[in-house]
């Protein structure tokens, strides 16, 4: 693996050209040499590919030519974020696949319409706790009252187990682990004692918005 400044001819660059992958660790740009795994075309891998033609079936063979320019004038208002740290404005179909996407992967319908702004919800804590009673490990979001609807649920991720906590893992070592109602708790009975979990979890609304990530980590321990 390489450090480098002003990599492949520009300022900063990410993914992969040819044999080289370059992307950003510890705060510097690296290269290095383009993963070729295999494509192991899971049931899960194929029920998101089944996702992605279900959303894009929708937008071209669903939605009218009025709805699509709403999800374009929608789209207009928002500002994103690409890897580089770049704001730019999505195209009213990369808006309405990026929620129809979250929609059919939480089990809801796709909506045809644009949602109205991200709600501003508030969330006071999000916590891992060992149960002894259960075995299990508890988890749990909490949110602030306020004047807002209240978010539909959250989803949760979950990274290990570990020996130490003297890592942080990366986005790729999370596994999706479920999606909970809002107020539920969640029992995670798939732990072993001694070992060092990491989760992830965020809330979402029926329009397919979510909100950023809380984190979190636990040594399982189960006293007695």
């Amino acid at each position: 693996m390489a450090i480098v400044k002003g990599p492949a001819l520009s300022l900063e660059a990410s993914g992969n050209l040819g044999s080289i992958c370059y992307t950003r660790s510890r705060g510097v740009q690296i290269a290095r040499g383009v993963w070729t795994g295999t494509y192991p075309n899971t049931s899960l891998q194929q029920a998101s590919n089944a996702n992605m033609t279900t959303v894009s079936q929708y937008w071209g063979g669903t939605l009218s030519s009025v709805k699509r320019n709403r999800w374009k004038e929608a789209a207009a208002e928002i500002v994103w974020v690409n890897r580089l740290g770049q704001k730019f404005r999505p195209t009213g179909y990369n808006y309405f696949v990026k929620l129809a996407l979250q929609q059919q992967q939480l089990g809801l319908s796709i909506s045809a319409d644009p949602p109205g702004a991200v709600p501003g919800y508030e969330i006071h804590d999000f916590l891992t706790v060992n149960s002894e009673a259960f075995n299990a490990v508890i988890v749990k979001m909490y949110k602030l009252p306020n004047d807002q609807i209240d978010y539909e649920g959250f989803q949760i991720f979950k990274a290990g187990p570990y020996g130490t906590d003297s890592l942080t893992p990366q986005w790729p070592a999370y596994k999706f682990l479920t999606v909970k109602d809002d107020g539920k708790t969640y029992y995670d009975y798939s732990v072993t004692e001694g070992k060092y979990y990491y989760y992830r979890a965020r809330w979402y609304e029926l329009t397919g918005q979510v909100g950023n990530f809380w984190e979190d980590h636990i040594l399982v321990d189960f006293p007695g």
